[in-house]
């Protein structure tokens, strides 16, 4: 076993050392030094003292410094984060590191850590509400809160990407509440149609939300028809959270579903049988047993809308800076690597602070159920629905209709021959789809060959890797199979522009120099998909355990032939489960295969892009919904295949 694992880790260290560990390595020094690294060359040479030499001539602050003097930069940073939760995570640490220093004043740290955090929410939100009264130009604060409205103040104080999350989480565990504790009609439907967000790039949900609701969409047009009108602006903030908030949602509903299905019933009974009311019941026992699940669900939604660099870039006015997009715009503008990776360096920074909160919270609660029954409630023959069940069922029609509406939307742009004042098209034709057919089978440059081309090979890395890394944490013991663990989870929550800038940095020079080829497109996907491919096998792992490997080597098998015989045949289900999510995962991205891929030579997600971009709808809307088939197939086997092991994919 200990040769089986040397033989494994060995060539995966050195892939990840390479290919995560350097470029990250890369982006850190070059925050600093306003310029790509020639770390490859320092390393392979090992040439520390030019290293030296250069961080000591060209490190500087003045990077770091420009966040605070240019505004598109702090207003990007807060406007994503929000000025009021960073000041509440700066409070939390006061607190923590007060506590661990002071221990005497334990009570006074441990209310910055808990009322102390509301209290902060509150005086910022009203800080930002009557900021004229208070504030001058010269300070931060009034530089970052300087909204004409109220609202946009609130917006600021608060930030996009928490209020994003905060949606999302309110709808998903609603829904999961409602597809789980109700019986509320057409149940079963509803469990299926969660699959349909999920498969829908964000930024089809952007090219819907325009043919929809933007100044010339469809129901734009009904209510001009009728003398109404309706709050949302083609180009908003308020227009990308609800696209965002409505396709993001089900990574909170199939979480706190997991949690749900793991919950004892009759923990809040007995609450009750000791004469706590219903809500104390919900907000002393169920919520904090449940709080794992619907945390591990936020923190996805919060990553997602983060990184969504394609659904900000189209949704959001120019003036609205969201600091992804502010990135981009540094290296694929003027090439300024001091703001593009000073920026890109203060984003992963801010997804490590939140995993580290989340694992803090999670681990400093105790969450066990006594008995793990479900609290899911069955029909009986010939009973009546409750008033509950009906309100249930009103809740999750709304709420799927958005992103169905999306859907349908998008279908009808792509058939319509042409549309002009009508406020449905009128003409229709399937030739866009007959030449997308076509054109893959004559074109060697056709967008969706150039995906077949990037994520097959992709996908094959990815599961080489997944399954390797699994292995070594299943079988590992102590703090390598925990770092191990960490590398893993890395490139999963690191945002996609921040990733295509630490790969640039490394890659564009000398001994390696792979920027704008497929090779790094394809390596880069390697890396950053494989964490669904590890998940999935992990977890097959941690079913089966070790006795049966034992068995074989027992009865005289080698290592290499138990792996082979034995291992991989009975975690099969979830590297299968992994494949599909690593596909699907692949088949989505913008922002790294737009940074890093040759130019004018994408696949489907960055070409439909592109015609969003120009203003191509109809061409968009018909790569689009191809591409969302070919999400939604292969997830619907994830989904709904028990022998796929759905759970382990989820």
């Amino acid at each position: 076993m200990r040769a089986t694992r040397w033989v494994i880790g060995l060539p995966l260290s050195v892939f990840l050392f390479l290919f995560l560990a350097v470029p990250l390595t890369g982006l850190l020094l070059a925050a600093f030094l306003g310029e790509p690294t020639p770390l490859l060359k320092w390393l392979l040479r090992l040439d520390l003292a030019s290293a030296l030499e250069t961080i000591q001539q060209k490190a500087t602050l003045t990077y770091f410094r420009e966040f605070f003097e240019t505004p598109r930069y702090y207003k990007g940073f807060f406007n994503a984060v929000g000025l009021a939760p960073v000041v509440m995570t700066l409070l939390f640490l006061v607190g923590f590191v007060g506590e661990k220093l002071a221990p005497a004043g334990r009570t006074q740290w441990q209310f910055l850590r808990g009322p102390g955090l509301l209290i902060c929410f509150v005086l910022v939100c009203l800080a930002a509400a009557a900021r004229p009264w208070w504030a001058t130009d010269g300070g931060l604060w009034a530089r970052v809160l300087d909204g004409n409205d109220v609202s946009v103040r609130l917006l600021q104080a608060c930030g996009y990407c928490p209020l994003v999350t905060l949606a999302a989480s309110l709808l998903g565990v609603g829904v999961a509440f409602c597809l789980h504790s109700t019986n509320m009609p057409y149940k079963k439907l509803f469990s299926l149609l969660v699959i349909v967000p999920l498969s829908t790039p964000p930024f089809l949900g952007a090219l819907a939300f325009k043919n929809l609701l933007g100044d010339f969409g469809m129901i734009t047009r009904l209510l001009d028809a009728l003398g109404l009108s309706h709050p949302f602006v083609g180009q908003s903030a308020l227009s990308a959270g609800l696209v965002q908030s409505f396709l993001f949602f089900p990574f909170v509903t199939l979480t706190t579903i997991a949690a749900l299905e793991r919950f004892d019933n009759s923990l809040p009974e007995a609450s009750r049988v000791l004469g706590g009311s219903r809500n104390y019941g919900f907000f002393t026992v169920t919520l904090p047993t449940l709080l794992p699940g619907i945390l591990a669900g936020a923190f996805l939604v919060f990553v997602r809308s983060f990184g969504d660099f394609a659904t900000l870039k189209l949704l959001l006015p120019i003036q609205y800076s969201m600091i992804v997009v502010e990135a981009y715009r540094d290296l694929s503008g003027n090439t300024y690597w001091g703001g593009a990776t000073m920026l890109s360096t203060l984003m992963i920074v801010v997804i490590l602070v939140l995993l580290t909160l989340q694992k803090y919270v999670v681990e400093g609660g105790s969450f066990q159920t006594v008995t793990g029954r479900s609290g899911a409630r069955a029909l009986a023959p010939g009973a009546q629905r409750s008033t509950g069940d009906k309100l249930a069922f009103l809740f999750c029609g709304s709420v799927f209709l958005v992103p169905l509406s999306f859907l349908a939307s998008t279908l009808l742009v792509s058939v319509a021959r042409n549309w002009g004042a009508e406020i449905v098209p009128t003409q229709f034709t399937f030739n866009r789809y007959v030449h997308i057919i076509s054109s893959s089978f004559t074109q060697n440059d056709s967008p969706l060959v150039n995906s077949f081309s990037l994520t097959i090979p992709a996908l094959i890395g990815c599961v080489v890797m997944a399954f390797s890394i699994a292995f070594l944490i299943s079988r590992g013991q102590g703090k390598t199979a925990q770092v191990l663990d960490f590398v893993t989870v890395l490139p999963f929550v690191i945002p996609g522009v921040a990733f295509a800038v630490a790969l640039i940095g490394v890659f564009n020079d000398e001994p390696f120099s792979l920027h704008f080829t497929e090779q790094l497109v394809i390596l880069a996907y390697i890396v950053t998909r494989a964490p669904y491919g590890v998940r999935t096998i992990l977890a097959s792992f941690q079913q089966i355990g070790t006795s049966m490997e034992e068995g074989s080597r027992t009865l005289g098998a080698g290592e290499l032939l138990t792996l082979v015989r034995v291992t991989v045949p009975l975690v099969l289900p979830g590297i299968l489960a992994g494949s599909v999510m690593i596909f699907i995962s692949a088949m989505q991205d913008v922002a790294i295969t737009l940074m890093i891929a040759p130019p004018d030579w994408y696949p489907t997600s960055v070409h439909v892009f592109h015609e969003i971009e120009v203003g191509r709808i109809y061409e968009a809307s018909a790569y689009g919904i191809v591409l969302f088939l070919l999400i939604l197939i292969p997830y619907s086997l994830v989904f709904f295949s028990k022998r796929l092991g759905i759970k382990a994919g989820m």
